[in-house]
């Protein structure tokens, strides 16, 4: 948890710093650095990826062979996160034989009962999940942190941040025409 909060701090003073020259954009400068963070640490082998659902039982990848998936990190008071859920429920709905998509809660200040209540409150038709210790592996340190993964299991790509419907919708079926059979 220590190393998260430092991880946290490093990535807002850098952001802040880094944030001064008005050519580079936030979201850019945060996708730069995780994603030096994430090819650092070799987190491409998404074996290692394992969730819970929301009541407990674990769950990996491989179940989901044969589709593009997603993993969207995210907490209830994000007010980015939630602005990104409706286009990712379009797009699961739009291409529901080809994608999967799990919003794994990161678990810093949510609960069981607020998830469950958003998720009831919504009707979104996600796996829903804890992502709690993923987070901590991946060094999540901003949300929404997307994971992009392939047919077979394989990392594709990651972003950060919520660049607007048009945009996620964009990048999504770009990745799913070129990896749909």
């Amino acid at each position: 948890m220590n190393k998260l909060i430092s991880l946290a701090i490093l990535t807002s003073i850098t952001i802040s710093a880094l944030a001064q020259d008005k050519t580079i954009a936030p979201t850019a400068v945060i996708n730069q650095i995780t994603k030096k963070v994430v090819e650092k640490d070799n987190l491409k082998n998404t074996q290692d990826y394992v969730f819970k659902n929301l009541d407990g039982t674990e769950f990996g990848l491989s179940q989901f062979k044969g589709k593009v998936v997603i993993i969207d990190f995210w907490e209830t008071w994000c007010k980015p996160c939630i602005m990104n859920m409706p286009t990712l429920d379009m797009l699961g709905k739009q291409y529901k034989d080809d994608l999967v998509i799990i919003v794994a809660n990161t678990g810093q200040t949510d609960t069981e009962d607020r998830i469950n209540a958003f998720k009831e409150k919504t009707g979104y038709e996600f796996i829903w999940a804890w992502g709690d210790e993923m987070a901590y592996k991946l060094r999540v340190a901003s949300i929404p942190f997307k994971v992009y993964i392939d047919p077979e299991g394989n990392y594709i790509t990651h972003s950060v941040g919520y660049a607007g419907p048009e945009k996620e919708e964009e990048k999504l079926k770009a990745i799913l025409e070129k990896y749909q059979d």
